[in-house]
């Protein structure tokens, strides 16, 4: 029974050695990085499942920029982008938007589109969520 009181109080003396002491500026930097890189790894988790997207939406997608509103899961955009940029001969540029790992509005053009480069610009972003978007996806 001594042996075991003293392996515990040698147990807490020994945490309170190691732990109890402030961290150094190396190991504050190390823990905020590692925590940061998980949090960003669970935040966007993206699914590996092929996502089917209907032939003729892919088809009527205007080639000059237009905002889509979409309702899809941060998990799930990736592959129905995938989708709609599948067997496509020339660039093509995707701009989503995302918040609370819900994508609402998409944008979907020809690369080096100069219409392009002018809505996606910043200044363009209060306008569409004032005026709302022209079309519905899905």
């Amino acid at each position: 029974m001594e042996y075991f009181l003293a392996a515990v109080v040698a147990g807490i003396l020994l945490f309170i050695v190691l732990h109890l002491r402030p961290l150094t500026d190396y190991q504050v930097r190390s823990l905020c990085t590692k925590r940061r890189k998980k949090n960003i790894e669970a935040y966007f988790h993206a699914d590996n499942a092929e996502q089917s997207v209907n032939p003729d939406f892919k088809k009527s997608l205007n080639p000059r920029g237009v905002f889509y509103q979409v309702d899809l899961p941060l998990c799930s955009a990736a592959s129905i982008v995938a989708g709609l940029l599948k067997y496509k001969k020339h660039e093509w540029i995707v701009v989503a938007f995302e918040k609370q790992k819900q994508v609402g509005h998409l944008c979907r053009a020809r690369h080096k589109c100069p219409y392009v480069e002018s809505r996606i610009m910043p200044s363009n972003f209060l306008k569409l969520s004032r005026n709302g978007v022209s079309h519905r996806f899905r």
